[in-house]
């Protein structure tokens, strides 16, 4: 999706809540169920009961969603999250379905995407839950979603497909907290890392802007590094 900082707004879009959590893909292979992440890390054995549940998938099925935790307060929480706390339930969203009983099906509108996904996870049981869409004024929305914490929202043009890798302005990402993106250039040598160096694009160069240290406890250090 193509970050905005500003919601589209009319009937032509659909909008969908956006968590902070890892982007999850999900495939049912014959009997045999794989999680991993954007990056190609494997979470079937990181998140067992969900890979548990996705064996309800039709066989050769794919779906893209994202983990997520719920606190003892009934809020999403990435620290929670990272270091699996006390009381935190996890839950896959899954929010777009790219292979349907071994076809692929990005090309269709996601209105019938959309459908053919409710399909797909019609047999699939907790923690698996299909991502819900609204209809509503994005001043309103924005409202109900700070209140809940979500990091942002995901705007769809009705008709529009999954362009992967493309953004082409029919999916927008409006993120709650404005702030600065980085891209992760590299890291200083540590336990296992020092500090991570991090910088901006100008154009199509790559320009350092800081070395980070701070925020990292000793698992979520170990976690950054394996990723």
């Amino acid at each position: 999706a193509e970050a905005v900082r500003e919601l589209p707004d009319g009937d032509a879009w659909t909008y969908e809540a956006k968590s902070d959590g890892y982007r999850c893909l999900g495939a049912k292979r014959s009997n045999r169920v794989v999680l991993w992440s954007r990056r190609g890390n494997l979470f079937t054995l990181r998140f067992p009961e969900i890979a548990h549940a996705c064996e309800r998938l039709p066989p050769d099925t794919l779906i893209d969603g994202e983990v997520i935790a719920i606190d003892e307060n009934g809020l999403t929480s990435f620290n929670a999250l990272q270091h699996k706390g006390a009381g935190a339930q996890l839950q896959f969203y899954a929010f777009d379905l790219m292979v349907h009983r071994g076809s692929i099906v990005t090309h269709l509108p996601i209105e019938t995407g959309r459908d053919l996904l409710t399909n797909a996870l019609a047999k699939v049981e907790y923690p698996v839950l299909q991502s819900t869409t609204f209809e509503a004024k994005p001043v309103d929305f924005i409202r109900a979603a700070r209140e809940l914490q979500f990091e942002g929202i995901i705007a769809k043009r009705n008709g529009s497909i999954y362009e992967c890798g493309r953004r082409s302005g029919a999916w927008q990402k409006y993120k709650l907290n404005q702030s600065q993106e980085f891209v992760i250039g590299g890291y200083t040598p540590g336990n296992p890392f020092d500090a991570l160096i991090v910088g901006v694009y100008d154009g199509g160069a790559l320009n350092f802007v800081a070395k980070v240290r701070a925020g990292f406890v000793p698992h979520s250090r170990r976690e950054v590094f394996k990723s």
